[in-house]
């Protein structure tokens, strides 16, 4: 999933392209969808595969431009212990 937000004419514009996610064996789908706040620009997620700093970041998201709308997130992971970092400003 390919997501967007945009500022026109002080209207929050948002679209979707819509990809189907295919992961290599032994890779799993993993979907989360972010319902982003009225400060969004001040919020962030991380995904690790470990321990967050020690490990590998497989994704980071920030909600810059993204204020008030639902974003939906697919990523492929290994079948591993991951880490969720949310982050508010």
């Amino acid at each position: 999933i390919v997501r967007s937000c945009m500022l026109i004419s002080r209207a929050y514009i948002s679209y979707l392209v819509v990809v189907a996610i295919d992961c290599e064996s032994p890779a799993l789908p993993l979907s989360i969808q972010r319902v982003h706040g009225s400060s969004s620009d001040k919020e962030a997620f991380q995904i690790w595969e470990g321990d967050d700093g020690t490990g590998t970041l497989i994704l980071e998201k920030d909600g810059v431009n993204c204020d008030a709308t639902t974003v939906i997130y697919e990523v492929c992971i290994n079948p591993t212990l991951h880490t969720l970092v949310l982050q508010d400003g």
